[in-house]
């Protein structure tokens, strides 16, 4: 059983990093394009945003769901408040006068934490 957590927390981490990569490059490329910084933004974080979805459903949990809408649904949660709990470390430890790239480092950490056992235990639960 720990063995089969510790896999699911490996390919997470491979699915976040290509989903990341994915959203870096589409926003460059939109970027360069359309010289529209919130539209590029937004494209290549709903790029890495479908990436994520689609490989932890099938690749890294293995769901077989068929209630896709509620699936989506409560994706989007638990990654909209991986995001707040990253936003906000940031901002409470700025004060302690820490550099910006030490706290994005720290709230992406407690994001994926929330991210991962969100999805285990929440969004894919279903396996």
């Amino acid at each position: 059983m720990q063995n089969k957590f510790i896999n699911q927390f490996k390919k997470f981490v491979i699915v976040g990093l290509v989903s990341t990569f994915m959203n870096y490059i589409a926003f460059r490329v939109l970027y360069y394009i359309s010289n529209l910084i919130i539209f590029s933004s937004a494209i290549g974080y709903l790029i890495g945003l479908s990436n994520s979805y689609f490989f932890g459903l099938k690749w890294v949990f293995k769901t077989k769901s068929k209630n896709f809408k509620k699936t989506i649904i409560k994706f989007l949660i638990v990654y909209f408040i991986g995001g707040i709990f990253n936003s906000l470390t940031i901002y409470l430890l700025k004060r302690f006068n820490i550099d910006y790239s030490i706290l994005w480092i720290l709230g992406n950490g407690i994001a994926l934490m929330n991210n991962f056992l969100g999805s285990k235990f929440i969004v894919f639960k279903n396996n």
